[in-house]
């Protein structure tokens, strides 16, 4: 009887909820980052079929300050990132929009509760050596979204680049 005690209690110990902690296996394409307009690029948004992450980001972090070696970082606060899964597949007419479609509906929204998100920004230039446009290169690192009580965890996630022209 003592066996099987030890053994019951065991097991209901062993498995107990761990709290809705996912492993997150979100998925972006970083060639498919896009901002609505490129000379104010906020929000920056990364669709993959029905799913996006919108990263909004102070201005002054996509600037044309070339980064080197040592990318710029910003603290990822409260809904600062924002992860959501839609009903059927979004794309960037749907968030570019004046006035945004009801159809397809936000079924699933997780919103950062902290992270980074580091810049490492590279000038873009022609053959005579004139800059003509910086490349942002975006990646997340350990990043916690949260909805309610579940959470998905992003330790590093190449978020995306986007090309943005010199201001003249």
């Amino acid at each position: 009887m003592r066996y099987f005690l030890v053994v019951m209690v065991s097991f209901v110990l062993s498995s107990c909820d761990d709290g809705n902690i996912e492993a997150s296996a979100l998925t972006v394409d970083p060639s498919q980052l896009f901002t609505c307009d490129n000379t104010r690029p906020f929000p920056l948004y990364n669709i993959t079929q029905n799913e996006v992450m919108i990263l909004n980001l102070s201005q002054n972090l996509l600037n044309e300050s070339i980064t080197g070696d040592t990318p710029k970082t910003a603290t990822l606060n409260s809904g600062q990132l924002v992860y959501r899964s839609f009903s059927d597949n979004v794309n960037k007419t749907f968030f570019c929009a004046a006035i945004q479609p009801i159809d397809p509906v936000a079924q699933s929204e997780f919103i950062s509760t902290g992270g980074v998100a580091s810049i490492d920004t590279r000038a873009n230039m022609n053959e005579a050596g004139d800059t003509l446009s910086f490349t942002h290169t975006i990646n997340l690192l350990n990043v916690n979204l949260a909805q309610g009580d579940k959470e998905i965890r992003i330790e590093n996630l190449l978020y995306g680049f986007i090309e943005i022209p010199k201001v003249k």
